[in-house]
């Protein structure tokens, strides 16, 4: 009987040994930026910014704050390797009372690590647009956003090159339905109304010019012939699903706003010195757009 006594707690050891310890948590980092367009006034990297992050399907793992320099990190109970997660951040400009955000979105590595690419903000004070005949533009000339009656107090808005101001770019390069994109030029714009309150939908559209750089314009595609139009797939990117959805069609034009005819495509597409070309297209939403081009899925 002692010898039964003494082997029962024995055994409880052997399993207690042989249970393997829970994984640690996934450890998502990264940092934030608010850049300034303007070489006189520095960048600036933010503390107390929030940063959530979210599964693939859009609930909620856990939340955290920048520190003094900008940077975060988020212990996550509930990802593994492999996982996908969602990003976001966001920062209340005290000075015009905009609320900047950012996501991406990133892989879980095998070493249990989400190493997220810097989230870089527009700095309001440098991308603010001036009004004039019933217009706001940009000091260079890459963006006019017609508003004839009034409907915006303040406008701030930035066009960027795809391949040089990557960082900007939110989400990844997929779209609602996990098509692969390539962008062609994207564009931030964020408005105030006449009570100062941020603008996001839009009751009624508004029509936007901005410019696209020659970087990719190889994949500048007409996706409906023959009607005469050079036009463009639209993307909006919805804040809410951390991803690129389609959004109508753009027009190209040229740097006088005139229709550039589709039968200039191949031209456009392999002539770097065609000439400046813009999109024209309306927009319902403030927030970034997209002139995207899907690639066909690679055969199996």
């Amino acid at each position: 009987m002692k010898s039964f006594v003494l082997l029962v707690p024995a055994a409880l050891l052997l399993l207690l040994s042989c249970r393997s310890e829970p994984p640690p948590p996934v450890q998502v980092q990264g940092s934030v930026v608010i850049l300034s367009f303007n070489a006189l006034v520095p960048d600036r990297y933010p503390q107390g910014v929030a940063v959530q992050v979210l599964s693939e399907r859009g609930e909620l793992l856990g939340e955290t704050q920048t520190n003094e320099v900008g940077q975060y990190q988020a212990a996550i109970a509930d990802a593994k390797a492999g996982d996908e997660l969602r990003v976001r951040v966001e920062y209340l400009d005290a000075e015009t009372q905009l609320a900047l955000k950012a996501a991406k979105r990133v892989k879980v590595g095998e070493d249990r690590y989400a190493y997220v690419p810097q989230m870089i903000l527009a700095d309001p004070g440098s991308t603010e647009l001036e009004r004039y005949q019933g217009s706001w533009y940009d000091a260079a000339g890459d963006v006019e956003i017609k508003d004839p009656h009034g409907r915006f107090s303040r406008v701030w808005a930035r066009a960027f090159d795809p391949e040089f101001d990557r960082p900007f770019f939110p989400g990844n390069y997929r779209d609602a339905d996990g098509n692969k994109i390539v962008s062609n030029g994207f564009l931030y714009v964020t408005a105030q109304d006449a009570l100062g309150q941020q603008v996001t939908s839009l009751d009624e559209p508004v029509t936007v010019y901005f410019y696209i750089p020659n970087t990719h314009r190889y994949y500048l595609r007409d996706v409906i012939p023959g009607n005469g139009l050079y036009e463009v797939p639209m993307y909006l990117y919805d804040e809410e699903q951390d991803t690129w959805v389609r959004r109508g069609t753009g027009v190209v034009v040229d740097a006088d706003y005139q229709p550039v005819p589709e039968s200039d495509e191949e031209q456009v597409t392999t002539d770097p010195n065609y000439g400046e070309l813009f999109v024209k297209f309306q927009a319902d939403h403030f927030s970034v757009w997209n002139v995207d081009h899907p690639l066909p899925p690679c055969s199996q």
